[in-house]
């Protein structure tokens, strides 16, 4: 899982992080680029609240509108052309 979105996520950096450490997950990469990120990610863990059913609706509100063909290709009928969503 890539919490952070692959940066599309980092206006919501503590949300994500929380909302991710709360999910049945082996794995999340959290990835940091300074000492700064790898502080706010320690901060998070060490301080870890689950979000509340409201915190998580309104997560998803503000997410929802990014998920498009484009910007998840590999759920796109055409990787090359990311217009349509994968028929299942």
């Amino acid at each position: 899982m890539k919490i952070i979105g692959l940066g599309a996520l980092a206006g919501r950096y503590d949300r994500a992080l929380r909302y991710a450490f709360g999910l049945p997950i082996s794995t999340a990469v959290v990835g940091m680029e300074s000492m700064e990120q790898l502080k706010k990610n320690l901060a998070v863990a060490e301080h870890y609240k689950p979000l509340t059913n409201g915190e998580r609706l309104q997560l998803f509100k503000e997410v929802l509108p990014m998920v498009e063909p484009q910007t998840v290709p590999w759920k796109a009928e055409d990787w090359d052309d990311p217009v349509d969503w994968k028929r299942r």
